[in-house]
């Protein structure tokens, strides 16, 4: 009984993979030999590749063309985290040594720099493009205004983890932040 039991539950966690569509590669991206990637992120329009790499470069694809469109040096700083606004216009950037900068694209432009005391564990653009969600770790996450360069708002509890809630909030959030007044319903957090 036991083993038709293993056989029945076997099968039922392998029907999603078994019935799945195949799935195929769209584009490759070749990098110099040289070139060791830590993780990447991709722009929600579809138009970049950020690769954040063990040089402690950020280099940007055009998805595209599949071709480089920019280095960037971050002067040795071990990036930790990035995020990309939603219309892929800006891409948010935090390091271990607690600096945040946020560039436009395509231009790769140095739109704000600021730095908080701990690494940064966490971060994203409001959908209006106003407001920066900061979360350094072991500290309160942080909420900047882009335009003045300024903490507007800051949660009094450490933040070490990911930050679920049930809807967007008022400053237009998305996940895994969100301000402190925003009302949302928070489901979980994980540590």
């Amino acid at each position: 009984m036991w083993r038709a039991l293993t056989v029945i539950a076997v099968t039922l966690l392998l029907a999603p993979v078994l019935f799945a569509e195949k799935l195929h590669l769209e584009k490759t991206i070749s990098l110099p030999g040289d070139v060791v990637i830590r993780f990447t992120a991709i722009s929600p329009a579809g138009t970049f590749v950020a690769g954040i790499c063990r040089d402690q470069k950020l280099r940007l694809w055009d998805a595209s063309s599949g071709s480089l469109s920019r280095t960037l040096d971050l002067a040795g700083e071990k990036l930790t985290t990035a995020r990309f606004s939603d219309n892929g216009q800006l891409l948010a950037l935090g390091g271990a040594g607690g600096r945040v900068r946020i560039w436009e694209l395509p231009s790769a432009t140095l739109k704000l720099e600021f730095s908080v005391p701990n690494s940064i564990n966490a971060l994203t653009i409001s959908s209006d493009r106003k407001l920066l969600a900061v979360a350094p770790l072991e500290e309160g996450a942080e909420i900047w205004d882009l335009s003045s360069a300024k903490q507007v708002a800051k949660m009094r509890a450490p933040f070490s983890g990911t930050l679920w809630h049930s809807r967007p909030t008022a400053a237009g959030l998305p996940p895994p932040m969100a301000t402190p007044a925003s009302g949302c319903t928070m489901l979980a957090l994980v540590c």
